[in-house]
């Protein structure tokens, strides 16, 4: 079983307050939870460490994990939203999202390229529907200027797509095909009541997971300041 403290902080963004992992960073680049399904995204598929939260490159590592964890078996979210879409379109959605960044400027990458994994017709499908929709992003000046960036990006988002994948399966596989969706979900319903209820900013909940007599469990509890 691993145990982690979440606390809570205003968000930069939205001015709410939500809750944190340790060692993500607390500014404009992530954002404070209030449901368990964040917190359950940061600790189980932004599989390289949470001090990387925010960055890119990490972001599109743990839309590969996504699929791993969750869209293989067919369940985004367990709350409706979402549903009209696809995983794959929902995946993809994603992706063009983070191609805009700093207003109409668009974002470029080159990395090594990677090896094809299990997920890859998968992984195709999203770069796909990433294909039809991210001139969406761009008003009439910024779109020839992303015609001729995306597929720089887009092979950039497969290989880290790919990496995030194939660190997701290496840390999982070995426990069960369904112990990683399972694990998630039980964090997911362990932290989802305390934080619909953050009250006050360094408001601190132990959470305790993993695997206890064969099964995927996770435990909440408030820590509290002792007087």
């Amino acid at each position: 079983m691993k145990t982690v403290v979440l606390t809570s902080f205003r968000d930069e963004s939205t001015g709410e307050l939500g809750f944190g992992v340790e060692g993500m960073p607390r500014d404009e680049t992530t954002n404070a939870a209030n449901d368990g399904l964040q917190i359950a995204h940061d600790l189980i598929e932004h599989v390289s460490g949470a001090q990387y939260i925010g960055t890119i490159d990490d972001e599109l590592e743990a839309l590969g994990a996504i699929w791993y964890v969750r869209g293989q078996h067919g369940e985004l979210r367990r709350d409706g939203t979402g549903n009209r879409f696809s995983i794959e379109e929902n995946i993809a959605s994603d992706i063009t999202r983070m191609f805009r960044i700093d207003g109409d400027q668009y974002v470029s990458f080159q990395s090594r390229k990677t090896h094809a994994v299990v997920a890859d017709s998968y992984l195709q499908t999203i770069l796909d529907y990433a294909d039809k929709s991210y001139l969406g992003e761009f008003d009439d000046e910024g779109r020839e200027a992303a015609r001729q960036e995306w597929p720089k990006y887009r092979a950039h988002a497969l290989n880290r797509m790919r990496v995030g994948y194939s660190k997701a399966r290496r840390k999982y596989e070995r426990r069960g095909h369904y112990y990683a969706n399972n694990l998630f979900w039980a964090i997911e319903e362990a932290v989802r009541p305390y934080a619909k209820r953050v009250e006050f900013e360094g408001q601190q909940v132990k959470l305790q997971y993993g695997l206890r007599d064969g099964e995927a469990v996770a435990f909440c509890e408030e820590i509290y300041d002792e007087l």
